[in-house]
């Protein structure tokens, strides 16, 4: 939520990241016979699915869900979203409703481990209050490659940025 004037942008929900040392999606995981890997630090590195291939390597999923992966439901991957429903009447108190304005972002973990998700939505109300609808696709890119400079220091892996 952002006041007209950009006086103050409020992150007012953030969902519940799907990794797999978070306790939830670790039980499911571990009671279908997953292994995780888990870093002391997962500021650090992220947790992993570790995952049998075919042809008898391993792989390291960094999601505790996904979309379209058949080789990780063997292990408790699932696709099943978290819902949760939000009252726009809940989020703004009548006498602010000509005020405030609101906006849903979706983005990657890729993005989020770097730019938090205040600053991410502070420079997005910014520019949408520019002249053209095309300020925030260029705001949208300079958060990408904000992010991306950052993998970039950390080495040659960069992970989806969106």
């Amino acid at each position: 939520a952002s006041s007209k004037f950009m006086d103050t942008v409020n992150v007012t929900y953030v969902t519940k990241p799907h990794k797999p040392h978070i306790p939830e999606e670790r039980a499911r995981i571990t009671a279908a016979g997953g292994r995780l890997m888990i870093p002391a630090n997962t500021l650090g590195g992220s947790s992993r699915i570790l995952i049998n291939t075919a042809d008898g390597n391993e792989v390291g999923l960094a999601m505790s869900r996904s979309l379209g992966d058949q080789i990780g439901k063997k292990v408790g991957l699932i696709a099943e979203p978290t819902i949760d429903v939000l009252s726009i009447k809940d989020l703004v108190p009548p006498q602010k409703r000509n005020e405030v304005f609101l906006m849903a972002v979706s983005c990657s973990d890729g993005l989020l481990d770097f730019v938090s998700n205040t600053n991410v939505a502070q420079h997005l109300a910014e520019n949408m209050y520019k002249t053209s609808s095309l300020e925030v696709v260029g705001a949208c890119t300079e958060l990408i490659m904000r992010a991306s400079r950052e993998w970039i220091k950390m080495g040659p892996y960069r992970d989806d940025i969106s």
